[in-house]
């Protein structure tokens, strides 16, 4: 019996450092990487606001999350520092979610750019197949509206979108043909009164941060294989405008788009992994690095993490592709051949982690309590435990590395070294992802007996179908924390030191005074940067021409008295079906607005401009004999109604800053007017290279589907 329970012992401890020995190498390798490169962060932000803006779509997949969908697509859209107009939301639900089909009305009803799209289908179909039909919705969407969608952006309803990720966005796309930004789970600020309440909640933030910090960065440095997680997935229109009207997605993937940027990898079509930094202040005056990542609320159920973790371990190392792929996949390198054994062993590792804190545990009381001999002092097994141990610990400093930079010190410590080596919250995170695990092979037994008596019900396997998740409500003050203020975009645009905004926000604590006026008063910025800022906290235009009379239209001023908007610091800009469009500048009274619209029995759209630039245009409407304006071909269209009056002052402001035609500029946003199909075309076929990879994918997603 004691030679049985020692040869167990032993084999127990080499199938752990078989199973995990690589990736100690692996890190140690990527380590190295990494440190070559310093800082992940490579972009310039201030590179963002001279992108001329792309018609962008996001694709938001309901079910059941009638709780949380109207707080948090109302806060996307109130938060997201771009053009309003230049992005559309498209919402995914079925007619027997009632909750959700009503939080998702109003929120058509409330925001211009929201849409709703009833599946064809009862619900829950899958994630997937939701996908598709809001894809083919966009799609028609586009032809009727005669726009073009430069991207597309996966989002799930509970996810509290950064406002800068659509500027990234639109500024990467031009580069790169699929992105994916991190996603981190929201967490409560870790107290020994809160530990178990959160234990669940804390696995997720654990495996997230360590995947999306250090894992997803290392696969993009070495050349390996970077999958999409499913929220904050970005494809191109190089991608999904070649589908015509097939879909993008197989039905039954529960992959989350681990399947789909698969099959561009087959065809060496890589996704951009995107993790980079910017500066904010906080109201303490701490200078902070945040990541523009996506930010979510997991469920706290334990039940609930182990269906998502189950949906997920099927999909990703079972259903998407199998062992002998990994060697069959042509033309790769060994990055992304070991990149994908490394999602492979998933299924077999979840259980030999587990496995590896038994042993540890036994070999720890078999010192200390006269248990069976299986591990004997001196053995060859007792000696292998220690590479065990390292194993493990190197394993919890790795992920304790990627916890304090996201969410810091006191988090690392509590989730990777209460108690070191047994960590609680480490060791319940194994025991979900085991019994995930187990769940996850009963699903592959059974769709492989489906598949045998081919009793597939709709023609694809019911284990694809959504779990119910009852997802927790984000909070007013969760969400305020992740808000933009204006000493945020001052420094996102490098108009401030943080010295500078930080001595400004001593200054004027309590006072009345504004930190803007304080900044301006004192130099620190010009009224352009101040405008400009305000601008994107407003979410409104700034109006950068520089030559007022290129814009001027001189019949406008028939309408209004000269005296009042000089008084009012106002020019009225362009005429709408209630009202006008009018620049205000930051010395216009506060209630100018109000004035008007109370006065004159009219609607007031509002862009802002420097106040020399009003009292310069004003000269030119009433004093200068008019002349043709240099955009006619913009004002055209606008009169016609086929561009809105803030795609009309973006298409003004980038006109000088890109030196293009009138008819480029509209084209790049995805607003070809006159040549539509012509530019559609242009931008799904790309160069004949390019093409033909597009055309090889979509050949293998129809395959696979």
């Amino acid at each position: 019996m004691d030679s049985f329970l020692y040869i167990l012992g032993l084999v127990l401890v080499l199938l752990f450092i078989i199973g995990n020995f690589d990736d100690l190498i692996w890190d140690l390798v990527t380590l190295v990487k990494r440190l070559k490169r310093r800082d992940p962060s490579q972009l310039d932000l201030r590179q963002l606001d001279a992108a001329l803006p792309k018609s962008l779509a996001i694709a938001i997949p309901v079910w059941n999350e009638g709780d949380v969908l109207f707080e948090a697509v109302d806060d996307m859209v109130q938060t997201i520092h771009y053009p309003q107009s230049m992005y559309h939301i498209f919402l995914g639900v079925y007619s027997n979610d009632t909750k959700s089909v009503k939080a998702a009305r109003e929120l058509a009803t409330r925001h211009i750019n929201v849409h709703v799209v009833l599946n064809a289908e009862q619900g829950p179909t899958s994630k997937a197949d939701n996908l598709n039909s809001l894809i083919k919705h966009m799609r028609s969407y586009e032809e009727i509206q005669c726009a073009a969608f430069g991207g597309l952006i996966i989002h799930d309803s509970e996810d509290i979108v950064h406002p800068y990720e659509l500027k990234v966005t639109n500024y990467l796309l031009d580069q790169h043909p699929a992105l994916q930004f991190p996603v981190f789970p929201l967490q409560e600020m870790p107290r020994p009164g809160n530990y178990f309440k959160n234990l669940t909640v804390g696995t997720y933030a654990d495996e997230f941060a360590e995947k999306c910090y250090s894992t997803m960065i290392n696969r993009y440095y070495t050349g390996a294989f970077v999958p999409s997680v499913g929220a904050g997935f970005v494809l191109s229109r190089s991608i999904f405008g070649a589908l015509d009207n097939h879909d993008l997605f197989a039905r039954d993937d529960m992959s989350s788009g681990y399947q789909l940027s698969l099959s561009l990898l087959k065809q060496r079509i890589y996704v951009y992994y995107v993790l980079e930094r910017v500066q904010r202040l906080r109201s303490e005056g701490k200078l902070v690095s945040e990541f523009i990542a996506t930010r979510t609320r997991f469920p706290s159920q334990v039940g609930i993490a182990i269906r998502q973790r189950t949906r997920s371990i099927f999909g990703t190392t079972m259903q998407s592709f199998a062992f002998r792929d990994i060697f069959t996949l042509e033309q790769s390198t060994f990055g992304q051949r070991y990149s994908l054994y490394r999602d492979q062993k998933a299924k077999w590792n979840n259980v030999l982690i587990f496995l590896g804190y038994v042993i540890l545990l036994t070999f720890v009381l078999g010192m200390l309590l006269p248990l069976p001999p299986v591990f004997p002092l001196g053995s060859l097994s007792w000696l292998l435990c220690f590479v065990v141990a390292v194993l493990v610990f190197e394993k919890q400093l790795h992920r304790a590395v990627a916890l304090a930079n996201i969410y810091g010190y006191k988090s690392a410590f509590i989730a990777c070294f209460l108690p070191p080596i047994f960590s609680i919250r480490a060791i319940w995170g194994s025991v979900i992802n085991l019994i995930a695990t187990l769940r996850a092979w009963g699903y592959g037994f059974q769709m492989l007996w489906q598949n045998t008596r081919k009793t597939q019900a709709k023609g694809y396997c019911k284990a694809a179908d959504w779990g119910r998740s009852e997802h927790e409500l984000i909070t007013e003050r969760v969400l305020q924390r992740f808000h933009r203020n204006l000493g945020d975009v001052l420094l996102e645009k490098g108009s401030v030191t943080s010295e500078e905004l930080g001595l400004a926000l001593r200054e004027t604590q309590n006072s009345r005074q504004t930190i803007g006026n304080y900044l301006l008063k004192n130099g620190s910025i010009t009224e352009e940067q101040l405008l400009s800022a305000l601008a994107h906290i407003k979410h409104v235009q700034y109006l950068e021409i520089s030559d007022p009379q290129n814009f001027i239209q001189p019949d406008l001023g028939r309408h209004f008295k000269r005296e009042q908007l000089e008084e009012l610091l106002v020019v009225p800009l362009l005429k709408t079906d209630t009202g006008f469009v009018f620049a205000f500048s930051d010395s216009s009274p506060y209630n100018a607005q109000s004035i008007l619209r109370e006065q004159l029995g009219i609607t007031v759209n509002a862009v802002l401009a420097t106040q020399d630039k009003i009292e310069t245009a004003l000269r030119y409407m009433y004093d200068v004999p008019p002349r043709p304006t240099r955009y006619a071909y913009i004002f055209k269209q606008y009169e016609a109604g086929k561009i809105n009056y803030e795609q009309t002052i973006i298409a003004f402001n980038y006109l000088q800053a890109t030196g293009w035609t009138e008819e480029e500029v509209l084209k790049h946003m995805g607003l070809d007017l006159n040549n539509q199909r012509e530019h559609l075309q242009q931008l799904e076929q790309g160069d004949s290279l390019f093409d033909e990879l597009i055309t090889a994918t979509i050949e293998t997603l129809r395959n696979e589907s």
